[in-house]
């Protein structure tokens, strides 16, 4: 990524690296230096695919619809349900200079 990030580049993303599971494309949209506020992530971009990389080498699949993406200069908020309605989440990003997600906290809603 260079420059500005846009809603069709954050949409691309949950596509390709949660629908797809292109592990290779968080190298894309992820900095190398990626803060995560989620305990069960590990920091890091390499960390972020790390721990992705497990869950769907166990076969874990993430069925969720992007329903809102609400994008700042920095910041962007992505409003998320679960295909089967059970569960809603919204997943906030600090984005940096050169349109990279750097940081990364997410609410749950059941």
């Amino acid at each position: 990524m260079a420059g500005k990030l846009t809603k069709e580049d954050v949409k691309n993303f949950y596509k390709e690296f949660f629908h797809e599971q292109k592990i290779d494309y968080a190298k894309k949209i992820i900095a190398p230096y990626y803060i995560q506020h989620n305990p069960g992530v590990e920091d890091s971009r390499e960390g972020f695919i790390n721990t992705f990389a497990a869950a769907f080498a166990s076969g874990k699949k993430f069925n969720i619809e992007i329903e809102d993406i609400v994008l700042g200069e920095d910041m962007a908020a992505v409003i998320l349900k679960n295909q089967r309605g059970s569960f809603a989440v919204v997943d906030f990003y600090r984005i940096n200079s050169e349109g990279q997600l750097c940081e990364h906290w997410d609410v749950f809603s059941n």
